[in-house]
């Protein structure tokens, strides 16, 4: 991480004044105008999309799947069906006379208050524009046309993945609200100042909305189709794998995981034309859960591809992945947490704590290029970059070298990358101009 002269920080265990490290002192924050605007939209949004959660866990929401298996009870037409979803391999009984073959697209509906319970709503078969209605169990199907078929069909059914995604975004958030922040107000590492309705808290909420709506967008598409051709053209390389029990495939999946991101992570802070991308995650000078999502769009891209492109072709099967990285993720979320929790003992030589995570983020000399690891810190230990000093740090932040100051605004956060490389090709550009004249003389005498 590319560093300058700091200047002297104020202890941690005080509230920090406004103007904090060089981001806060040469940075311009947007006009209160457009600040104030932001905070409503969220706040809006917000309220909107808890009051959504709370009504679809009691009125239920819907999710789009895929039919794996199809069985008849009898050989007549006539006779119940029984269909195998995919996923959990939730099955229902439906009507004889609707048309499924496995590989159709069915759509559920999944109801919580408190236990789960699922249903079936259509079937979309093959290249059909619309969906087939299913019926209560063993009953014929509703109609095949109308208002409601038409709507369900044609807009409903394709806009599911949508759905699915302000699904999960509002648990995170939910997740994020109850358990972590929670913790940061009964335990925190460092007082300071609540950001409840700043303009900082603005932008910690765009990075989160920005994680889950990323992949909706053609940079999803690009992930998604990297990461097929990626697999398509690399072979396996343990096969077995998948047929181990899935608490192993799990705890290899973590290991997998957090050894991929440690290497990537530390080449991000160690390489020149990395290090840009990659710095957006260290703009905050308040480390909390909230710092765990301030991410630029083409590192999330990038951590998408390489985290299911490796996993897979590891011989991890997908379902284990996907708890492996559900569990890596909210343990990535819990290591930025502004909670005084540190291990004691050998403990820190196995965990990462979040006071070791802390650390890594610290504006100080000593912790510059230190604490790669998200789960495990003995890739730390073992390679030589490890730091678990006795205190908390001083300041957070980056030290910016001279004309690559990052303002604290999303848009400012989206071009940095590209703003420090049109600096550094100036530099370059305006030193070569400089020789130039000096060679030239040189040669006339």
């Amino acid at each position: 991480m590319p560093t300058t002269e700091s200047t002297t920080p104020e202890p941690a265990d005080r509230p920090l004044p406004s103007a904090t490290g060089p981001l806060a002192t040469e940075a311009r924050p947007p006009r209160p105008g457009v600040a104030r605007l932001l905070q409503i939209v969220v706040s809006v949004c917000l309220a909107l999309s808890l009051g959504f959660l709370v009504a679809s866990n009691y009125l239920g929401w819907t999710a789009r799947t895929d039919v794996t298996k199809v069985a008849r009870s009898c050989a007549a037409t006539t006779c119940p069906q029984r269909v195998v979803v995919e996923g959990r391999g939730q099955a229902f009984q439906i009507s004889g006379k609707v048309r499924v073959t496995p590989g159709d697209t069915a759509a559920i509906r999944v109801k919580c208050t408190p236990s789960c319970q699922f249903e079936l709503l259509g079937i979309w078969h093959g290249s059909a524009t619309r969906a087939t209605l299913v019926g209560q169990s063993g009953k014929d199907p509703g109609p095949s046309d109308g208002l409601w078929v038409n709507l369900y069909g044609q807009v409903f059914l394709p806009a599911l993945p949508v759905v699915g995604t302000v699904q999960n975004t509002l648990t995170g958030l939910a997740q994020l609200a109850w358990i972590f922040v929670l913790a940061q107000i009964v335990f925190p590492a460092v007082r300071r100042r609540p950001k409840f309705m700043s303009y900082e808290m603005t932008l910690d909420l765009i990075y989160v909305l920005q994680t889950q709506l990323l992949y909706l967008t053609a940079a999803g598409a690009a992930v998604g189709i990297s990461t097929g051709w990626l697999q398509a053209h690399t072979p396996v390389l343990f096969p077995g794998l998948k047929h181990w029990p899935i608490w192993s495939q799990v705890l290899l999946a973590l290991w997998v995981y957090d050894f991929v991101v440690y290497w990537r992570h530390r080449l991000e802070h160690q390489l020149s034309f990395l290090w840009p991308i990659h710095a957006v995650h260290h703009t905050t000078t308040k480390v909390d859960v909230f710092t765990t999502t301030r991410l630029h769009p083409l590192e999330l891209m990038a951590g998408g591809i390489l985290n299911m492109w490796v996993t897979a072709r590891f011989g991890i099967g997908q379902e284990a992945a996907s708890i492996g990285f559900m569990l890596y993720l909210n343990y990535n979320y819990y290591v930025h947490t502004n909670v005084k929790i540190v291990y004691p003992g050998f403990l820190k030589y196995l965990f990462v704590s979040p006071f070791m995570h802390r650390w890594h983020h610290a504006n100080e000399a000593q912790a510059c290029n230190k604490n790669f690891g998200v789960i495990f810190a003995w890739n730390d230990w073992l390679f030589g970059t490890a730091i678990h000093p006795k205190r908390e740090p001083l300041s957070y932040g980056i030290d910016y070298e001279a004309g690559e100051v990052a303002r604290d605004s999303y848009l400012a956060h989206l071009v940095y990358p590209f703003q420090v490389l049109g600096v550094r090709l100036f530099r370059r550009a305006s030193a070569l101009v400089k020789r130039r004249p000096s060679a030239l003389n040189e040669e006339a005498a």
